[in-house]
Order: structure tokens, then C-alpha cells, then sequence
């Protein structure tokens, strides 16, 4: 408070010498496009909290969650209005209790994803439209239905859903983990070409893959992103994640633990990556998604790695790091 230099004021200084002696890194950079986007609407969150007669809202929990999945795997979401999807370029879009959705945003999502885009959703999605009304033809409605593989016959509460275990033939056994449906979750039916990579203790639908396009949708019958509020689940990390890499092998991504932040900037030339641990002890981040020649330079301590692909790091507590990235050395 009075001024006097203590260890952060040193901290600063060093990582500020850092920048001054890469400055063809740091004058020139860009911070990488998002890969993913958590498009949420106003007036979808007005209905959802009327439904719930303005008392004990979740809303914010089930996009948390779903925020929190992402963090962990070093994907750090942006935030946009599902109203605003005009040309949309992120790969993965995320829709957390979308439940008011009007025919336009209908038609916008459906061109997303006919695009090339990754569309999740969660429950209910589609329930009424922009006036309040639930549509006559049934819920999500006649575009959603078309565009997600499936449509609702029912609701329920109080159960469990399971994901399959896709190396075993998509088989269920006695080591599969019950994750909670919070709140409510949908009985659905699905179409032919539609996927179920995750079902309820009757074995009905409760996750579902659809491609629609150049792009595909994902959808789960319950209130995800609580869960994930709630608790890491590593079954629902690893499957929205083998969709995502399925269509993009190269993409960034970080396995780490949610106290540690990992974020990348691009030049021309290289990347550089800044992972900070802001736990005590230390930790281990493993990176994947880089180049299959990459020279990772550690720019605080010196150290080199030669890395073809992917790269496991341990990062001290209480640290930060930041790693220059050449790829493709030849």
C-alpha cells in the first residue's frame, strides 16, 4: 500500500523484461480466434426464469457449467447472442438452456451448422418461440427437430442417464458412471441417421448425435451445465471432446486442472502459450494439438522440447509460465 517494491512488484519486472526482450512476439501478436462460443438470448432467459415463476433460477449455473467444461480443456469461451449468428465462424457453438427460440434464430442455427459448425444443446431447447407459444408440430419445432435428429414425446425427473463406452461397441457394463439428470430431463424419440451415444437406466435416449450438413449437432436431455457446475464429469469432457477433435484433429486444446489457466496468442511465425498454476503445489498440463515438428521454448527458465503433436508440461504452484512455440521446424 505504501508503495515499497515486495516479490509481486519483482514477479512483474521479470515477466516485463520477458515482453521487452521478445518483441517481435508480443508487438505484433493476435489473440487466436475462439474455437468456441456459449450464444445465449434474453428473452430465452426471461421464459426460462417465468417458467420457474421467477424463483430459484439456474440458469447461471447451467451456463457455468458449460463454460467450466471448456475452461478445463483450455478452450476458453466467448459469449455472443444467438440473435447475432449472421456468418458465425466460431467451430463449436453452445446453447445452455435455450428454451425460447424463434423461427430466424431457427434458420440461422440450421445455416451454421450446414456450414460446418458443431451445435450443443441442452434441455428443453426450442419449448416456445419468440411469442411464448410451443410449437404445434411439437418441441423443438419443425427446423430444431430437423437439425438435432430428434423431438420430445415427454418429460420426467428424478433420474440417471449413462454414456456409452464407445470402444466397447457402445455397450453398457457395470463400471459405466450414473450421471444425474438435474432438475427434469426429456423422453425423446430420434431419427434414423441420428447417433445415441448416451441413454437413460431404461435405455431410452438421453444423448444424441446428429450430422446435419458439413456440420453436426449434440444434444443432451437434461440440464448439463448444472451437473458440470457441479462436479468434474470426465465421461461428458471426453465425448463432447471426441466429437469436437473428430472434425478438428488440430485444434489447440489443454488437459489441466480447472486452477490452472491456459491461453494462446499467434504471430505469423509462432505461438506462444502462457499457462499460469495458481494452485500451491505443482501440476501437470498436458498440451495437444500442436504442430507434428514443434520446438517449445520455455521463455522464463530457458528450457527446449522438440514436440511432435502434443506435449506434457509440469508447471510448478504458484507460477507462471510462458512457452514460445516455432512449429514446423524443418
Amino acid at each position: 500500500m505504501d508503495g515499497a517494491p515486495n516479490e509481486r512488484a519483482a514477479r512483474v519486472k521479470e515477466l516485463m523484461d520477458l515482453i521487452r526482450k521478445n518483441g517481435n512476439l508480443f508487438d505484433s501478436f493476435q489473440v487466436e480466434n475462439q474455437a468456441v462460443k456459449i450464444a445465449v438470448s434474453y428473452s430465452s432467459r426471461l421464459y426460462f426464469d417465468a417458467f420457474l415463476k421467477w424463483n430459484n433460477s439456474f440458469w447461471s449455473e447451467d451456463v457455468e457449467g458449460w463454460y467450466r467444461l471448456f475452461w478445463n480443456r483450455g478452450l476458453n469461451p466467448e459469449f455472443t447472442d444467438i440473435e447475432d449468428l449472421e456468418g458465425e465462424e466460431a467451430k463449436v457453438l453452445v446453447l445452455p438452456s435455450a428454451l425460447s427460440i424463434s423461427g430466424d434464430m431457427a434458420e440461422k442455427l440450421t445455416a451454421y451448422v450446414k456450414r460446418g459448425g458443431i451445435l450443443i444443446a441442452d434441455a428443453r431447447m426450442g419449448s416456445v418461440n419468440e411469442y411464448g407459444e410451443v410449437p404445434a408440430e411439437g418441441i423443438p419445432g419443425r427446423h430444431l427437430s430437423r437439425l438435432f435428429g430428434l423431438r420430445e414425446v415427454d418429460v420426467d425427473s428424478g433420474h440417471s442417464f449413462y454414456i456409452k463406452n464407445q470402444c466397447d461397441g457402445g455397450k453398457m457394463d457395470s463400471r459405466d458412471k450414473a450421471i444425474p439428470c438435474n432438475f427434469m430431463e426429456q423422453r425423446i424419440e430420434v431419427d434414423e441417421d441420428t447417433r445415441i451415444l448416451g441413454t437413460m437406466e431404461d435405455g431410452s435416449p438421453a444423448v444424441v448425435f446428429h450430422p446435419y450438413g458439413k456440420g453436426c449437432t449434440l444434444y443432451f436431455n437434461s440440464f448439463m451445465g448444472v451437473e458440470l457446475k457441479k462436479q468434474n464429469i470426465p465421461q461428458v469432457e471426453q465425448l463432447v471432446m471426441e466429437v469436437i477433435t473428430s472434425r478438428h484433429d488440430s485444434l489447440f486444446t489443454a488437459e489441466k486442472d480447472s486452477r490452472v489457466h491456459v491461453a494462446s496468442i499467434r504471430t505469423e511465425a509462432c505461438r506462444a502459450i502462457l499457462i499460469i498454476n495458481f494452485n500451491e503445489t505443482g501440476k501437470e498440463v498436458n498440451l495437444h494439438g500442436l504442430g507434428d515438428k514443434t520446438e517449445l521454448v520455455n521463455l522464463l527458465t530457458g528450457d527446449t522440447a522438440k514436440v511432435c503433436g502434443k506435449a506434457k508440461l509440469q508447471i510448478p504452484g504458484n507460477t507462471a509460465y510462458v512457452y514460445k512455440c516455432q512449429e514446423e521446424i524443418k
